[in-house]
């Protein structure tokens, strides 16, 4: 048996010592084979999902947004005004393209644009806007270097993060202020609540984020107010943005 596994693997003294002592004639060679197997495809592995990190990506989204007016037979004007993001320090707003008959003007505020349009819808005509642009988000992470404010931390009309509820609830979410901890209130208020049919009383004007917590249906307002409410109440600073601009008529 010794003499047999010498006359197969004679390239090195240690695989000839591993021989004479039983070491190697004790492993079957499907065994070998499939080891050497195993190894490689995990090696493939590592190199692939290694390339995702390692290597510099970015995430390109091509985005198209259509809004179709119609109505009544009657000749009418139509206004609409549409926020379209800005390219920063996140992120690149390319190749816009805005396909529209009527009147258009572009406003600047900042970190995003203001697109007015306005145009004449004819009898049954129907009126179409369709907005294209590409957005890319570069790898990496991201340092958020905002000042804190103060009213950031504290409770507001509709935003009542001292209340003992949104406390209780927010002391079992986190113990902590990093990211996870904020995912955590994300994740809870996405399924704590659902959104609101148009027959329940649940407008922007009475919503707040206990009144969300405690019915579980709300409206936009309502989920951004109850995720607000409870990072205060985690000593999660946070601000909530709302709003949209309308050109006149």
């Amino acid at each position: 048996m010794t003499h047999l596994y010498r006359s197969r693997i004679q390239d090195t003294d240690v695989k000839n010592s591993l021989c004479q002592t039983g070491i190697l004639g004790a492993i079957p060679q499907s065994i070998l084979y499939g080891t050497r197997i195993i190894l490689c495809l995990g090696f493939i592995t590592i190199v692939v999902l290694g390339s995702f990190f390692l290597l510099p990506a970015n995430l390109h989204y091509h985005v198209t947004e259509r809004f179709i007016f119609t109505g009544a037979d009657e000749d009418a004007w139509v206004y609409f005004g549409l926020i379209l993001p800005k390219s920063g320090p996140y992120q690149s707003v390319e190749n816009v393209e805005i396909f529209w008959n009527g009147i258009q003007q572009k406003e600047d505020y900042g970190f995003v644009d203001i697109i007015k349009f306005a145009g004449e819808k004819s009898g049954q005509e129907d009126l179409v806007v369709v907005i294209k642009y590409d957005v890319k988000l570069p790898q990496g992470y991201i340092s958020w270097t905002a000042p804190v404010e103060s009213f950031q931390r504290l409770p507001q009309t509709g935003i009542e993060s001292d209340s003992p509820p949104l406390q209780e609830q927010a002391s079992l979410l986190v113990n902590g202020i990093t990211d996870k901890d904020v995912y955590k209130i994300y994740s809870f208020t996405a399924d704590h609540l659902s959104y609101a049919e148009e027959d329940e009383d649940c407008g922007c004007a009475n919503e707040s984020a206990l009144r969300a917590y405690e019915t579980r249906s709300c409206v936009c307002t309502g989920f951004a107010r109850l995720m607000t409410a409870l990072c205060r109440a985690s000593s999660i600073p946070s601000q909530m943005m709302i709003g949209i601009v309308f050109p006149p008529p």
